[in-house]
């Protein structure tokens, strides 16, 4: 005898009597597990998924590709989603659900016999694992068989799986006929972040002081952003008066470096780390460093925005790398600081360096016209 859904108030149970139904209702359930049996079953949730009313960085391509590849195959789809919280991957994964028009399985815990309950239904369905780190450890391949669909049936599952950036199990990379798709989310995009903050904030004229304070973070999630408006909306102060005390990480400062030639100044190194940051008096004596490498000794300042760097030998090889390059071990010669040779003896060369402060910006905001 085949297996029937049989519906016991809210709950849905697989069984091979009682009152039968032919087919799983198109809804939302929840599996969950008779603690006195052991007998999983589905619990109602809810029609569907429900959506804010208005979803930010819309996954709009990727959304269309899983519905018109599963219309278009046969067999199981497997679609990974992996990113940090709040960058939009469970969204994606609930607006593909509704989209399907097909029963949806959220598993939220694990269960032994969750294979074979998989295996058992009889009935096209989309299979939903939201943070499936949390229940399956790189060494439990139980679901990743099932969906392999070892077993012959005529019944097609969606495995939609999202999982924190730091874990992917390395049995779901390079297996498209088990993970078909493995859609990474990243931080948000800056017409995605000047939406949200035009569309939440309440001071308007706290607007670009905002979006400025927004560029400078290490990560910029929907959670984030929002967090900051609504700070902001509150309080109605500027980022800069709680940004110390607001869970967030800020960008390093970094300086761009620029000497004097033919009158004119010349940008040397771009985004490098300086030390010291300050043109006091103070330093004077000490080492001027740039990305921990010494270029000479400290003699003098100009006003607040440079050194007099004293250097002697031959040419320095310093290598400096801008931030984000990559060291191709072809060192070069500074030109801002060459060894002048009279009589045999190796003069003393005064180099000035001038630098500016180029505040961290995110790469979301690279190009973006403040």
């Amino acid at each position: 005898m085949e297996n029937k859904w049989v519906q016991i108030g809210s709950d849905y149970h697989v069984r091979e009597v009682g009152n039968e139904l032919e087919s799983l209702p198109v809804a939302i359930y929840a599996l969950e597990r008779n603690p006195m049996t052991g007998q999983l079953y589905l619990t109602k949730m809810e029609d569907k998924f429900s959506l804010p009313s208005k979803i930010y960085g819309v996954e709009r391509s990727f959304i269309d590709r899983v519905k018109k590849t599963y219309s278009n195959t046969d067999g199981n789809l497997g679609v990974l989603m992996s990113g940090v919280k709040g960058t939009g991957k469970s969204i994606t994964a609930k607006q593909i659900c509704n989209e399907l028009g097909l029963p949806v399985v959220v598993i939220k815990e694990r269960f032994t016999s969750t294979p074979d309950f998989i295996n058992a239904l009889q009935d096209n369905a989309v299979v939903f694992f939201d943070e499936y780190e949390k229940m399956y450890d790189g060494s439990d391949h139980s679901i990743l068989t099932v969906m392999d669909g070892v077993l012959t049936t005529e019944y097609r599952k969606v495995f939609l799986l999202t999982t924190n950036s730091t874990y992917v199990n390395e049995n779901m990379l390079q297996r498209p006929g088990r993970i078909r798709y493995h859609k990474k989310f990243e931080d948000m995009n800056a017409a995605a972040i000047v939406e949200v903050v035009d569309d939440l904030l309440v001071k308007k004229e706290r607007r670009e002081e905002i979006i400025s304070f927004i560029s400078n973070l290490e990560m910029i999630t929907i959670d984030i952003v929002t967090s900051v408006v609504i700070e902001v909306n509150i309080h109605d102060e500027s980022p800069s008066i709680f940004k110390d005390v607001f869970n967030v990480e800020v960008l390093d400062d970094a300086f761009d470096i620029f000497t004097i030639k033919d009158g004119k100044e010349k940008l040397l190194y771009s985004r490098v780390d300086m030390d010291p940051i300050r043109a006091s008096q103070s330093a004077i004596g000490g080492h001027f460093r740039v990305n921990n490498r010494i270029l000479g000794k400290i003699v003098g300042i100009v006003k607040d925005r440079g050194f007099k760097v004293e250097s002697m030998g031959e040419p320095k090889k310093l290598n400096i790398l801008n931030q984000g390059e990559e060291d191709d071990d072809d060192d070069y010669e500074d030109e801002t600081c060459p060894a002048v040779e009279e009589s045999g003896e190796t003069k003393r060369v005064i180099t000035t360096y001038l630098f500016e402060r180029n505040s961290g910006l995110h790469q979301a905001f690279l190009g973006y016209a403040f």
